[in-house]
C-alpha cells in the first residue's frame, strides 16, 4: 500500500548553469529569440525587414519566420527596408517579447513587397501565442466597450491615445493592426489613428 522512494544526495559541487550551457547554440532567427529569457552574447539577425514603424518603435520580421517588436530604439530604421542587426538585449514586457537594444550591422536596401509579410485574420489563429507581434491586415469585427468581436471570439483593442480608438458599437475594418500580448491577454494595439 506504499510506494518506495529512491533518492541520491551528494555534497559535491557541480557547475550547472542552463544559460551557460546554451550560450554557444547559434541563434539566427527571430523565432529563436522567443525561446530565450535573456541573451548571454549578442546575436546577428540577417535580412530582417521593417514591416511597421511608428515613431521610435518598429516591428521586424524575417522571411518564413516570426515578427518581433523593437521598443523605443528604431529611429534609424525605415519601414519597408531590410537590414542585418546585431541584437544585444531582449526582454518580456508583461508577456510581449521585445528587442530593447541592437546595432545596425548592414543596410540591405528597400524590400519592395514588405506588406506580403502581413497576416490575414482568415488564415491564422490570432489567439495563438506564436502570432504575437505580427501585423494583421484587414481585421474585421464589431467594436464595443474596448473589444473587437470576431467570429472566433473577442479581443481587447488598446491605444495609448484614446482618440485612436474606434467609435463604439460599430462594425469596423482595421487596415493593419499590431497583434500584441499583455498580462496573459491578446490585444490589438493601435499605434496611430490611421491604423
Amino acid at each position: 500500500d506504499h510506494l518506495p522512494i529512491i533518492a541520491k544526495f551528494s555534497t559535491e559541487k557541480v557547475e550547472r548553469n542552463p544559460l551557460k550551457e546554451q550560450k554557444n547554440l547559434e541563434i539566427n532567427k527571430i523565432s529563436q529569440l522567443y525561446e530565450k529569457v535573456k541573451l548571454q552574447d549578442s546575436i546577428e539577425l540577417k535580412n530582417i525587414v521593417v514591416i511597421y514603424k511608428n515613431g521610435n518603435n518598429a516591428i521586424i520580421k524575417q522571411k518564413d519566420d516570426r515578427a518581433i517588436y523593437l521598443y523605443n530604439n528604431a529611429k534609424d530604421l525605415k519601414e519597408g527596408f531590410s537590414y542585418d542587426l546585431e541584437v544585444l538585449k531582449i526582454k518580456d514586457y508583461f508577456g510581449l517579447k521585445e528587442i530593447i537594444e541592437f546595432k545596425i550591422k548592414k543596410y540591405n536596401g528597400k524590400y519592395l513587397d514588405y506588406e506580403s509579410f502581413y497576416l490575414s485574420q482568415e488564415k491564422i489563429d490570432i489567439f495563438n501565442f506564436k502570432n504575437q507581434n505580427e501585423i494583421i491586415k484587414n481585421l474585421k469585427g464589431y467594436y464595443k466597450k474596448g473589444y473587437l468581436y470576431l467570429d472566433k471570439g473577442k479581443i481587447r483593442v488598446y491605444a495609448l491615445k484614446k482618440e485612436n480608438l474606434p467609435k463604439e458599437n460599430k462594425n469596423i475594418v482595421i487596415p493593419k493592426a499590431h497583434l500584441s500580448y499583455y498580462k496573459d491577454q491578446f490585444q490589438i494595439l493601435l499605434h496611430e489613428k490611421i491604423d
